[in-house]
């Protein structure tokens, strides 16, 4: 990811990641068996986490008829004034939504909430068509009842932990101060039809 080529080792080792992956059916490349370490015995279930996954996701699903998908959804008017443009800028394109930079704070905001209801309809869309592989998390209530919905994504998983790792996880989700920053601003110049679809996806305004 950071443009740079892997040497031989890193090669071996993200091969052997792949083929210890219950959803590779692959067999180990020979070359690398000296950097193998087996065990019969535990299987490690693996993910990454990259937000431009959503575009490819529906692909991505086609090719790995095991992978699940997991999409965290933020407060889409916590979103509509967040700073980072950086998606709606990438993106916006594919959901017809064109930034020029004279937008005003407010019709940006307006732009950046448009995005998140069509990419959060994308993402629905896999939902009906994969089901039981896709899990969309609610943001606002995992850091306010993070056992409930951490309980949740282990069991999407089928993953057992032991109460020593489940305590662990539980006390990760926060509030780092960035949600509801909608509440300090305008909301009156929104479609009344984006901010309904925002409270069905059960965030509350």
């Amino acid at each position: 990811m950071s443009g740079h080529s892997l040497s031989d080792s890193e090669m071996c080792i993200l091969n052997n990641a792949m083929m210890e992956n219950p959803v590779h059916k692959s067999m180990p490349n020979q070359e690398c068996q000296a950097y193998h370490t087996p065990d019969d015995k535990k299987r490690e279930v693996w993910g990454w986490k990259e937000p431009n996954t959503q575009m490819y996701v529906s692909e991505i699903l086609q090719f790995y008829p095991d992978l699940k998908y997991i999409h965290l959804l933020r407060h889409g008017l916590d979103m509509a004034f967040s700073t980072n443009k950086q998606q709606l800028r990438n993106w916006g394109w594919k959901f017809g939504i064109s930034v020029n930079g004279d937008e005003s704070e407010i019709e940006l905001a307006s732009k950046q909430l448009e995005y998140w209801i069509k990419s959060t309809e994308f993402v629905l869309e896999q939902k009906r068509q994969y089901q039981s592989r896709v899990m969309l998390v609610n943001y606002t209530e995992l850091y306010q009842s993070p056992k409930k919905i951490i309980d949740e994504l282990l069991g999407f998983y089928g993953i057992d932990l032991s109460s020593e790792d489940l305590h662990q996880l539980y006390t990760l989700p926060k509030d780092v101060g960035t949600n509801n920053r909608f509440l300090n601003q305008d909301i009156d110049s929104f479609n009344k039809k984006d901010l309904i679809f925002v409270e069905s996806l059960d965030f509350k305004i």
